[in-house]
Formats: structure tokens, C-alpha cells, sequence
């Protein structure tokens, strides 16, 4: 039986969360689109990194809380957010995204439904249609639900969730431990929480569902945000970005993720670029090297991750 704590009768106050590095004019955007929802969120919780510049003052149709942060991180903001919530709904959503006017009227509608836990929205790109079909490689096991279309127009159960759109009830969000601050680059840290998100959803009975009628436009800034750093011209990921790689396998899947691992080593360690290219095949092996101990240093210590559950 569910239980009513994760599964309120009536979730009526929606937290939107949203950890924001340098991409003032994006998150501008991003929070006049919530602005001018048919139903505004109850409160918007930003949580600005380092030098990030201050919102600008302005009138809004719900409760803005800043919290700021010095390290870029966006998991650790992501946790902060939510600990300082008060939503029964909590919805993770980017700076650089606009959302259909709609999208909480559509998720507090789905949110009726109490066997429903959390759900992802589509995700579009400027310009793009939704996704009319699933390709076959995201039924392969044990990783291809990674590559779910998050552009997917319809309806379907789902393990794959996104922090640039996902809403999840927040007894469900706190038990699954929130997101895993080890990953301080933008890669496999949904991933990371989805495992752990599924993993709850099917101890309580709930489902886990994507949406594809609840949409909005992820601009994909090249500027500001935490991702994966290129090395050089030829070397097109640095330690942390592996690190990031090694740490969700070794972490979730062991010696299952093999095929995986195989398959960037041949993209990115021993690719004809670098086979050319003595000094810079040295430097990609450093990086990756470097990038295992990381992983194995994270492994240690284990995930951190929320460690109570929350009202």
C-alpha cells in the first residue's frame, strides 16, 4: 500500500528549483516563463554559483528565494533547493529553458492520479518536434534506457528522468536520497538519480512516467553551466568528465558496463586523431588515468547524497 506520506490526497503547492551559473539573461527568460504560467508555481527557489550576478528585482506572480552558493555544483544546489522547499510537488527544471504556459496547470493535473510519483516532461530544442518514435537501442540492456528520447511526444512509463524537466513528489524525491554531489560535472548525474528515483518508486507502488504533452524549450546556452571540459583540439575529455563516466558504471553497474566503457575508450583514448599524434595520445591516457582515481577516491568516500527524509 502507498504510503499517504510519499502520496498526499491533493498536492497543492509546487516548488520549481533551479541552480543557475552565469547565464543571467537565460534564467531571465527561464523565470518569465514561469511568470506567465496559467497557474504559477508557488515558489521559485534559484540558487546562484559563485559570481553569478544577482536577480534582477521585479514583481513576480509567486515567492522567489535566493540561495547562494561559492562552488559550482549543480547537484549540491539542486539538494539545497529542495531542503529549503516547502512544495508538495518539487520541480527541477534549467536556467536556460522556456516553458509552455501550462506546464504546472498539465503536472498538478497528472499529480491527481496518486499512484503517479514523478514525471518527466518533453524536452524540446529550439525549432524541434517531438519525438514520434522510441529507437529499439533504448531497450538494450543494461544501459540503454540512458538514451530514452526526452523529446518523446507521448505518454509511456519511464526510468529516465531529467533535472532540466522532471516533477516529483517530494516525500518520494527525499527518501531516493536527491542527487549524488559527486557528480560536479553536468554528465550521468540525471542518470545517477533516476536509478535511485526507480529504485524508491517501486518500493512504494508508484509509477515513474514521461509526459509528453508537458513541454518546454531547452535553449542549451554554450555559455555559463558546469559541463565537460575539452582538453585540447584532440583530447575531448578531461579527468572529470571521466571521472563522472567511471564513477556512475563502476558505481551502478560493475564489469556490466563494459560495452560502454569499451566504446568511449575507442571513441576517445585510441581514436586515429590521437593514434597520429604521440604527445596528445599521452595526454588524453593522463586525463583518463587522473579521471579513475577520482572515480575510485569517490567510490571511498560513497555517494553524497540527502541523507533524511523530509516532511
Amino acid at each position: 500500500m502507498t504510503s499517504t506520506r510519499l502520496c498526499p490526497q491533493a498536492p497543492v503547492r509546487v516548488s520549481c528549483i533551479i541552480p543557475t551559473l552565469n547565464r543571467p539573461d537565460a534564467l531571465e527568460r527561464t523565470l518569465r516563463s514561469l511568470h506567465r504560467q496559467s497557474r504559477p508555481p508557488d515558489e521559485v527557489i534559484v540558487v546562484p554559483q559563485r559570481n553569478t550576478p544577482a536577480i534582477t528585482d521585479e514583481r513576480w506572480r509567486f515567492a522567489l528565494m535566493t540561495l547562494r552558493q561559492e562552488e559550482p555544483n549543480a547537484q549540491r544546489a539542486r539538494n539545497a533547493a529542495a531542503a529549503a522547499s516547502s512544495g508538495d510537488l518539487l520541480l527541477f527544471l534549467d536556467d536556460d529553458i522556456e516553458a509552455e504556459p501550462d506546464l504546472i496547470k498539465k503536472y498538478l493535473k497528472a499529480f491527481e492520479d496518486p499512484g503517479l510519483g514523478a514525471a518527466c516532461g518533453a524536452i524540446l530544442e529550439p525549432g524541434q518536434s517531438p519525438a514520434a518514435w522510441i529507437p529499439d537501442e533504448c531497450r538494450a540492456e543494461p544501459l540503454g534506457w540512458t538514451k530514452f528520447p526526452l523529446n518523446y511526444g507521448q505518454d509511456c512509463p519511464t526510468r529516465n528522468f531529467s533535472s532540466c524537466n522532471t516533477c516529483v513528489r517530494r516525500g518520494v524525491h527525499f527518501d531516493s536520497g536527491g542527487f549524488d554531489e559527486h557528480f560536479v560535472a553536468t554528465l550521468f548525474d540525471d542518470s545517477d538519480w533516476s536509478i535511485r528515483l526507480c529504485r524508491r518508486l517501486d518500493e512504494a507502488g508508484l509509477k515513474g512516467m514521461h509526459l509528453g504533452a508537458i513541454r518546454l524549450t531547452h535553449f542549451r546556452e554554450p555559455a555559463g553551466g558546469r559541463r565537460i571540459g575539452r582538453v585540447s583540439r584532440y583530447v575531448k575529455i578531461d579527468a572529470e568528465g571521466w571521472a563522472s563516466r567511471l564513477y556512475f558504471w563502476r558505481k551502478n553497474y560493475g564489469a556490466r558496463a563494459w560495452r560502454e566503457m569499451l566504446y568511449f575508450a575507442r571513441l576517445d583514448l585510441v581514436c586515429g586523431s590521437l593514434l597520429a599524434r604521440p604527445s596528445e595520445l599521452i595526454r588524453a591516457w593522463c586525463e583518463f588515468c587522473r579521471g579513475w582515481r577520482l572515480s575510485s577516491q569517490r567510490l571511498a568516500v560513497g555517494p553524497r547524497i540527502l541523507v533524511s527524509s523530509q516532511k
